[in-house]
């Protein structure tokens, strides 16, 4: 099966790892604009489930800029958070999806993957 990334009109994001740091868990995601026009700013609202299935904590991630055709890796440290207590994340919305394309299109264009271990989707 081809990766995500390699379809077009997408938005492909990848849990690419989860690290225990000593301030939280820093996250890496890999993702790639493929929708045919530069993105000025893209922001998700994640909610973090635990082991049990129970909500952890909803917040905001700023991806910034997503340059059409490009891959681009964001880190975030999610402070007094552990690693192994994370069991699913889940996009829950757009917050901001700024460019010629609305938060709408953004959202049903996205597709996702986890190469950490961890379920994440829609």
């Amino acid at each position: 099966m081809p990766p995500a990334f390699s379809q077009s009109g997408e938005i492909a994001l990848d849990l690419n790892a989860l690290e225990t740091t000593g301030s939280g868990c820093r996250t890496t995601f890999v993702g790639e604009n493929r929708l045919g026009t530069e993105l000025e700013k893209i922001a998700f609202e994640i909610v973090l489930f635990n082991q049990d299935g129970l909500v952890m904590r909803m917040l905001g991630l700023d991806f910034g800029a997503m340059a059409e055709g490009r891959t681009k890796v964001a880190q975030f440290t999610l402070p007094d958070t552990q690693c192994d207590s994370i069991g699913r994340v889940l996009i829950n919305d757009i917050q901001a999806c700024d460019g010629p394309v609305d938060q709408a299109v953004c959202l049903q264009s996205l597709v996702t993957e986890s190469r950490s271990g961890i379920t994440f989707g829609l």
